[in-house]
């Protein structure tokens, strides 16, 4: 069903709910979106304005993990071993430890791949939204050395993730 927090697992061609997704957001029932006419960028909006669970607009998957997006303001990463998740930043925070999952475009092997364009920084103080505080962990604070030294008309940086298993 679109717009469902759950992980679905296909299994003798009938589809058994595994996990269900705490993005914090409460779900749609299934009454409110057969009564969504047209889902468009003001019916989004009003959603998240009620702090309502929308779906993801992203997946990527990993051999051990699969990503789920939305629209770059969060990600939930499923653990495939262990069946368990949790919500991902997507920002720099003072009390965040590690690297932010950043623009996820891709992933190669057990990689996740984002990219930073130079343009992210057009706007000022955009350059504190990637910058950890000191609970940062050893790649979190590779993370902030590494975009600290990017400009505004530098090329794009591929940024590759590795999750732990």
């Amino acid at each position: 069903m679109p717009l469902s927090p759950y992980i679905y697992l296909l299994d003798s061609n009938k589809p058994t709910a595994v996990i269900e997704i705490s993005s914090g957001a409460e779900p749609i029932s299934e009454d409110e979106v057969k009564d969504i006419k047209d889902f468009n960028v003001m019916t989004g909006a009003d959603l998240i304005s009620k702090g309502r669970f929308q779906g993801f607009t992203d997946i990527f998957e990993t051999s051990g993990h699969i990503l789920l997006g939305f629209h770059d303001l969060y990600y939930y990463l499923f653990d495939k071993r262990t069946h368990k998740g949790k919500t991902i930043q997507t920002q720099a925070t003072e009390n965040l430890s590690y690297a932010p999952l950043y623009r996820i475009m891709g992933t190669h092997g057990d990689w996740l791949i984002g990219v930073l364009s130079g343009s992210d920084f057009l706007d000022a103080g955009q350059k504190s939204r990637f910058t950890l505080g000191p609970k940062a962990k050893d790649s979190g604070k590779r993370f902030t050395e590494t975009v600290s030294k990017l400009n505004a008309h530098d090329n794009p940086t591929l940024l590759f993730y590795k999750l732990k298993p």
